[in-house]
């Protein structure tokens, strides 16, 4: 693949498109042209394939000049990026709220969980999420009434609903804390005490797991653990 022939360049800039639309729309044909065509000399496709290419797109424009003044371009990456490997995640069984609802009181301690593939956990730093959302929005930027980047740090959950569209919401450090003890294997029980270190009211720790895992199960984030 020469990456000097123009076929190759336009092929390898409509797949930079089609998994960045959002950024493309934000910025524009021309300036998305001029990005793409300076990533690609930096970044040359490593085989004959545009496969892969845009990866290393968020490096790029946290370290390029003049991308690195607008920080909130390469969140935005990563958020697309993070849409795009949910959708595309393997399947899994989830957890029926039903099924939740069916345990007796005293099966809930030994309780184990998994996480599924299309669940991603990603820290932002702007407000790349209400971006993309009101970009999505709309066929024509121009006039459109979207969000200028904000600095406002947190955790969101990007995952793939029970129907098949993607979902994303923020979530607390301790939501994310005790996500992270699912994935590490611990019980309902294990997960209660680990989050009695983190609350100071130790006697609402069973009612705060008890409510993560309704949430988690009604938006299909939770399996169980054989």
């Amino acid at each position: 693949m020469s990456q000097s022939d123009p076929d190759t360049v336009l092929k390898l800039l409509d797949a930079l498109h089609a998994d960045y639309p959002m950024l493309h729309k934000l910025i524009g044909d021309d300036y998305f042209d001029v990005m793409g065509c300076r990533y690609l000399k930096k970044y040359p496709p490593a085989e004959n394939s545009i496969v892969g290419f845009g990866e290393h797109l968020s490096d790029f424009l946290k370290t390029e000049v003049p991308y690195t003044n607008v920080p909130s371009l390469a969140e935005l990456v990563d958020f697309e990026s993070a849409l795009r490997q949910s959708i595309n995640a393997a399947d899994t069984d989830v957890m029926k709220p039903e099924c939740l609802h069916s345990l007796a009181p005293d099966a809930w301690s030994q309780l184990a969980f998994r996480l599924p593939p299309s669940l991603i956990i990603i820290k932002l730093d702007w407000n790349v999420p209400q971006i993309w959302a009101a970009l999505s929005s709309v066929n024509d930027v121009s006039g459109a009434d979207v969000p200028e980047p904000v600095y406002k740090s947190g955790l969101w959950l990007v995952y793939r609903k029970m129907d098949r569209t993607t979902g994303w919401r923020s979530a607390t450090p301790l939501e994310g804390a005790a996500l992270e003890s699912v994935y590490h294997g611990l019980t309902f029980s294990e997960l209660c005490e680990e989050l009695c270190n983190l609350v100071d009211d130790v006697e609402s720790v069973p009612q705060i797991a008890s409510t993560f895992v309704r949430t988690w199960v009604e938006q299909g984030l939770l399996s169980l653990r054989q």
